[in-house]
């Protein structure tokens, strides 16, 4: 099980040891999970945040908003992604929909199959 947590991951010199820690961002399936920051204003990590960033990287990205699932069908989604990166926001909020969606029992199976785990932030203290 791999882990990468960061105070902010999208800083120049967080992003860089990320890079080195998974051998590089090239192809690498990433669910880039935003659903911490929904909990301080729907969308409000649209306009800055790690989103932007991530999209530059030459990864594979895929948006994942918890919300948007009542079920444990996001366990789905997230299967075979080289990397599950929740984005910082509100814990509480994240929290909420992690066990919403069913997350809470799976994780640790994906994360044993190989994914490494990102947390930013709020990710970082789930």
């Amino acid at each position: 099980m791999k882990l990468f947590l960061a105070s902010e991951a999208k800083n120049p010199k967080t992003i860089k040891e990320l890079e080195k820690y998974i051998g590089g961002f090239k192809g690498k399936k990433i669910a880039y999970i935003p659903t911490a920051g929904n909990g301080e204003g729907w969308g409000s990590w649209k306009t800055g945040g790690s989103w932007n960033l991530v999209k530059t990287l030459g990864a594979k990205p895929t948006l994942v908003q918890l919300e948007d699932y009542w079920n444990s069908n996001v366990i789905n989604v997230l299967k075979n992604k080289d990397v599950i990166w929740f984005a910082g926001g509100y814990c509480g909020y994240l929290m909420y929909w992690i066990r919403r969606t069913q997350l809470d029992k799976e994780i640790k199976a994906l994360l044993k199959s190989g994914c490494l785990y990102v947390g930013s932030s709020a990710g970082s203290m789930i």
